[in-house]
C-alpha cells in the first residue's frame, strides 16, 4: 500500500507542476458581460407612446432630439431603430430607423458618445412628429450601455 500512495503523490505533483507551467504568465481576464440588446418591435414602440409622451423602458435612457429631420408623411410617428456616434461632431449621436433613414440627432452627450464609440451602435425607439408650424420634433430612448 505504501508504494501505491507514493506513486499517487508523485503523479499528483507532476500534474500540478504541469498545470502551473501551462498557466504561467497568463493573466486571468474575466469576460465582459454582454449587454442585453433585444430589439423592440414597432408595435411595442407604439404602445410606449401616448398623448405626446414617450415612456422609457427599464435599461433605456430618454432624450429629446436636438434636431429632428424631415421624413415622409407615411413614416411620421413612432419608429424603432439604432443610434451611432457622429464621426464629424464630437459628442453628438445620430438616430436612424431600422430602414437606415436618418431621424435626428442628440447633441452634447459626450459620456454616452465615448461609450458608444467602442460599441459602434445600439438599439433605440422613439417618435418624430411635425408641429403646426412645420418644424419637426421628437424624442428617443436609447439602450443603456
Amino acid at each position: 500500500m505504501t508504494p501505491t500512495v507514493i506513486i499517487l503523490i508523485i503523479l499528483a505533483s507532476v500534474i500540478i507542476v504541469a498545470v502551473i507551467r501551462h498557466t504561467h504568465g497568463k493573466d486571468y481576464i474575466p469576460p465582459k458581460p454582454k449587454v442585453a440588446d433585444e430589439t423592440i418591435t414597432p408595435e411595442q414602440a407604439k404602445q410606449l407612446y401616448s398623448d405626446g409622451e414617450l415612456t422609457t423602458r427599464a435599461g433605456y435612457l430618454h432624450y429629446d432630439l436636438s434636431e429632428a429631420y424631415e421624413v415622409s408623411e407615411k413614416v411620421l410617428g413612432t419608429f424603432v431603430g439604432y443610434v451611432k456616434p457622429d464621426a464629424q461632431h464630437d459628442g453628438d449621436i445620430i438616430v436612424y430607423d431600422n430602414d437606415g433613414q436618418l431621424r435626428g440627432r442628440i447633441n452634447g452627450q459626450r459620456e454616452y458618445y465615448s461609450t458608444l464609440l467602442s460599441r459602434g451602435r445600439t438599439n433605440c425607439y422613439g417618435f418624430v412628429l411635425r408641429s403646426d408650424d412645420g418644424n419637426y420634433h421628437g424624442e428617443v430612448c436609447v439602450r443603456k450601455l
